[in-house]
């Protein structure tokens, strides 16, 4: 044995209270023939201001009270730090000197200097809210690099507990992740909501001392919409009661409210579509509008005194009392109904009928469905290869009994497979939720990058259990692909997400993997089940 093959590890500990120092003898004793029963130790710490520990033998080579008994543990732990008048560690050297006892030869290791240069990183939160798509994001922008006399040291690990949390009054669960992005909706509430970040580091410093620590921050975001998104739901629900209860008692009555409810519903797809566009001068008109309109009828209107939590609908859904969307894709056979949709809604042609051929797209513009183009471009001359379903793998797959992402099904898309700009893929997933309060996400991967992703929060009942996920990737180049992806849920429209437009840069020379995932918030097997996953190719 000699003292040059004595090594250890030395740690400071900011996450214990208070905060201590951790010694660890890493000397490899077995491996140089010595017994771990043979070897005891004794330790001597000092600090910037003098010794802080000294074993009672340290002077004497006394090792009846030794600090590492190597047969029982080769770690001492709990010794306690120098603290500045602030409370905090001390910042400066700390030199460590360690005497080894093997079978009663006492061994003297090199003393070894740290330099402990080191503040804890600040966490910065940052919380936003849409009320246009009724979504929260909570980002985590913290910079966890720290700086020891001019070097950047970054984290060897990290551990992140990122917390969102509903307004108190309405009792739902908090949403409990780990990534630096949190979203929740839709939907989402009016009131303050609060985001909790606790994330565990360890540094190596460049003198190889150990700083174990844990960051804490808290932020807060009162979410208020303007009155046209939240105040007057209930007002315009009066005047839907009113038209209903008149339709069979006074005829006129109920003519007069009709008039009113489409006016407002015209008001409120001008004032959605300013939302989306940026025009804030006419969505302010817009709304205006809407506030003389429904005061003139009612005084039911927005109660300032009222401090309950509301729930915000997007402006992408149902919006004044009569179901109405807008910018939504239908499909069916032949040229559509007149009475189908709404101003700016799509149609695809998906049965060939009364002169529309499939992949025909139609708009309506005012009005009147309008024809814009063709996805598939002209008929090849073998019309039975236009169309091929790839894949259609309705084996139910569930989440297992843990929190981690869960690969539910996957299909390898070959290589070439999209061979002409204008084809392409229409995906499908059909997601079943347990009927509980727990949060589950739901993804859709393009070859490992994420294109379409779902937050479901809240009770799940028996008849909002169903989610089904609606991806269209057509061919721009064989390097770049327009894709569309819908999120639509049972019997709850208003959390319904798309049309999402999105360009990828896939190179489809290469085979693409795609894939549905699922992650359990709460620990419980089948809380996420897929229950198909579909893939169909339309060429050209």
């Amino acid at each position: 044995m000699d003292a040059s093959l004595i090594v250890f590890t030395f740690q400071i500990n900011l996450n214990n209270s208070p905060e201590d120092c951790t010694f660890t003898d890493t000397t490899p004793y077995v491996a140089n023939g010595v017994a771990l029963a043979d070897v005891r130790g004794i330790l001597k710490l000092t600090g910037p201001s003098g010794v802080f520990y000294k074993n009672a033998g340290w002077d004497s080579d006394d090792f009846s009270a030794p600090d590492i008994d190597a047969d029982v543990s080769l770690i001492l732990t709990g010794t306690a730090l120098p603290l500045d008048a602030n409370g905090d560690v001390l910042t400066g050297t700390y030199t460590v000197e360690y005497k080894v006892d093997v079978s009663l030869t006492v061994y003297t290791a090199t003393a070894v200097e740290y330099d402990y240069c080191f503040d804890n990183p600040e966490v910065d939160i940052d919380m936003t809210a849409d009320c246009a798509t009724s979504i929260l994001t909570s980002e985590d922008n913290t910079d966890y690099d720290v700086d020891c006399n001019g070097t950047t040291v970054s984290p060897g690990t990290t551990t992140r507990t990122h917390t969102v949390k509903y307004p108190v009054d309405l009792g739902i669960s908090d949403v409990v992740e780990t990534a630096d992005t949190v979203i929740v909706g839709p939907n989402i509430y009016t009131n303050i909501w609060t985001t909790t970040i606790s994330t565990v580091l360890q540094y190596i410093l460049p003198d190889g001392l150990i700083v174990n620590t844990t960051v804490t921050g808290i932020d807060y975001l009162d979410v208020q919409c303007d009155e046209c998104q939240c105040d007057f739901i209930l007002c315009i629900q009066n005047i839907v009661s009113r038209y209903e209860g008149y339709l069979n008692t006074n005829p006129k009555e109920a003519n007069r409210l009709l008039n009113i409810l489409t006016r407002i519903e015209a008001y409120w797809m001008l004032y959605s579509m300013a939302v989306r566009c940026g025009e804030d001068d006419l969505k302010d008109s817009y709304c205006a509008s809407l506030v003389a309109l429904i005061s003139s009828e009612t005084t039911c209107c927005s109660d300032d005194d009222d401090t309950s939590s509301q729930e915000i609908i997007p402006v992408s859904g149902s919006g004044s009392g009569i179901t109405t969307y807008y910018n939504v894709w239908f499909n069916g056979t032949g040229v559509p109904s007149s009475s189908l949709g709404n101003n700016n809604d799509y149609y695809i042609v998906s049965t060939a009928g009364g002169g529309a051929l499939v992949g025909d797209v139609y708009k309506k513009i005012t009005g009147s469905w309008t024809y814009q183009f063709s996805l598939l471009g002209p008929a090849g001359s073998a019309a039975t290869n236009l169309y091929e379903l790839l894949n259609n793998d309705m084996t139910a797959v569930g989440t297992d009994a843990g929190t981690l992402e869960k690969d539910l099904m996957s299909y390898t898309l070959t290589a070439g497979a999209l061979d002409a700009n204008g084809e392409f893929l229409k995906v499908s997933a059909l997601f079943e939720f347990a009927t509980n309060e727990n949060t589950k996400t739901v993804k859709l991967y393009l070859d490992g990058t994420e294109i379409l992703g779902y937050i479901c929060t809240g009770l799940v009942t028996s008849s909002t259990k169903y989610l089904e996920f609606e991806v269209y990737i057509n061919r721009s180049s064989v390097a770049q692909q327009r894709i569309i992806t819908y999120a639509k849920r049972q019997a709850v429209p208003a959390s319904n997400i798309g049309p999402v437009w999105q360009t990828q840069t896939k190179n489809l020379a290469l085979a693409q993997i795609i894939k549905v995932t699922g992650q359990n918030n709460v620990a419980s097997a089948n809380d996420i089940i897929c229950n198909e996953l579909k893939v169909e190719h339309f060429k050209l």
